[in-house]
């Protein structure tokens, strides 16, 4: 994308066959972005359930290290 678009809405639309985010601006495709994190497989959702509490604790836990780390750096 270009800085020309600074300030203009765009669509964001989700392609799941080709795993991937399409940008579109006026009918236009601007960007193809890859979706990371994906699985590429069907999961029975007590599974899914687990799996997401896992990764949120994951990011609680990367985010409080990250806290820690500025507050000593700060002292």
């Amino acid at each position: 994308m270009h800085l020309n678009m600074i300030g203009q809405y765009v669509d964001l639309c989700v392609n799941a066959h080709e795993q991937v985010f399409v940008v579109w601006h006026r009918q236009q495709v601007l960007k193809q972005i890859s979706i990371k994190g994906l699985h590429k497989t069907l999961l029975p959702f007590e599974q899914f359930a687990t799996l997401m509490c896992q990764q949120a604790l994951s990011e609680q836990r990367r985010l409080l290290q990250a806290q820690q780390e500025a507050a000593t750096t700060v002292l």
